[in-house]
């Protein structure tokens, strides 16, 4: 899951930065030696009633997690991916894009564009995030991951943002079937320890909708 993931990774830059019918039985000797049989009719066995043929049914959607207390459920209405936000941060939507801050640090979620959650492409990943940041780069290798039925990327790193320096983390996470989302975490350098857990846990987070 991201959140154990992304926590060695913080930890590291801490320190670094049915039956069978019936056979119709034979006809008797006297009956074979009858010269002029009478017509006689072809036993039959009566159809059997008709079984119905099994119905393929999609099966039922797990139900969904209940929401982690201090947090409040959100969709990104594109990618029909939800995921859970600090009931005190700020929300916000920029067309496709939701924006989540606080103090000193926030979150972009947007659908996910290339494939990148399906492959590890470190150099279209850091494309993806300069969208958002300037001069960002990686302080880890992309690290596979999977959660509640999606499969994709994580990695970490530093960057600017409004000309301040920022470092931030990032899982591009999809289900194969078209829904894929690109989150990216970012905050000061000097931000605390619980924010970046909080960061963690939305990305952690991350679900297909119910």
């Amino acid at each position: 899951m991201i959140r154990t993931t992304l926590a060695m990774v913080l930890v590291a830059s801490a320190f670094a930065c049915g039956g069978t019918p019936p056979t119709p039985s034979a006809p008797s000797a006297a009956s074979a030696a009858a010269t002029t049989p009478e017509p006689t009719t072809a036993a039959t066995t009566p159809p059997a009633d008709p079984t119905p043929a099994p119905t393929a049914t999609t099966p039922a959607a797990p139900p969904a997690k209940p929401v982690t207390p201090g947090y409040t459920r959100e969709t990104h209405g594109v990618t029909q991916l939800a995921f859970e936000v600090p009931t005190d941060w700020k929300r916000e939507s920029k067309g496709d894009v939701m924006i989540i801050t606080t103090e000193g640090a926030g979150l972009e979620l947007v659908a996910a564009t290339g494939g990148i959650e399906a492959k590890e492409d470190e150099k279209a990943l850091l494309q993806a995030v300069n969208r958002t940041l300037k001069n960002a780069r990686f302080t880890s290798k992309l690290k596979p991951v999977k959660q509640n039925g999606l499969t994709g990327f994580v990695a970490t790193g530093k960057g600017e943002k409004n000309g301040k320096p920022v470092e931030w983390f990032t899982a591009a996470l999809g289900d194969g079937h078209g829904h894929a989302i690109l989150a990216l975490g970012m905050y000061k350098p000097d931000v605390s320890k619980d924010i970046k857990l909080q960061i963690a846990h939305v990305l952690d987070s991350i679900q297909p909708a119910q």
